[in-house]
């Protein structure tokens, strides 16, 4: 699909080395850029999406509030939807990362009403049950703009995902679309 094809093309020139965005600022330059190509091409329809980054090493820039900071295995989570993200362990420990992006999350009624769209039944104009997400133009109130998350090791590697006596301290992400959630 078109979205398979340009989203990660679009991600890796944002973040390219020599680009001056920071992490947070390539994602949602990345989202956007794909969906207006998607725009320009006028195809129909829609899609959700979920992308994971893992870094090695970042810095954290001015936008993420602590200029020049870096932190080592950082995993970056952007999403439009109803797509999640999940980071669980063997222990039973889970912490959600992603958000979904429907008509009854906090503000999100407020900004389709602002920008003269409407929630009817919990739907974004009555028939969608996401309010953001990839294409679907004819929906007024519609956007691309994700949800962008940053786990650093401080997070991995917190407690809450460590078992004492364990030998196991993996984490794993779990990314799952609608559906079953």
């Amino acid at each position: 699909s078109f979205l398979a094809e340009e989203l990660h093309r679009s991600i890796l020139s944002q973040i390219a080395p020599g680009c001056a965005k920071t992490t947070t600022g390539a994602l949602e330059a990345a989202f956007e850029d794909v969906n207006a190509k998607i725009r320009s091409a006028q195809l129909r329809g829609g899609s959700t999406a979920l992308v994971l980054c893992a870094m090695p090493t970042t810095t954290i820039g001015a936008d993420d509030g602590c200029t020049g900071t870096t932190i080592d295995k950082a995993v970056w989570c952007a999403n439009c939807g109803d797509t999640r993200a999940v980071l669980f362990t063997l222990h039973g420990s889970l912490a959600r990362i992603s958000v979904d992006h429907t008509p009854d999350a906090a503000g999100e009624t407020e900004r389709v009403e602002a920008l003269g769209g409407q929630v009817e039944f919990n739907c974004l104009d009555g028939v969608l049950e996401i309010c953001r997400g990839f294409g679907d133009f004819d929906l007024v109130g519609m956007t691309a703009v994700p949800h962008i998350a940053r786990v650093d090791s401080n997070v991995i590697c917190s407690s809450a995902f460590s078992a004492a006596g364990s030998s196991d301290d993996r984490v794993y992400v779990l990314l799952a679309s609608d559906g079953l959630w």
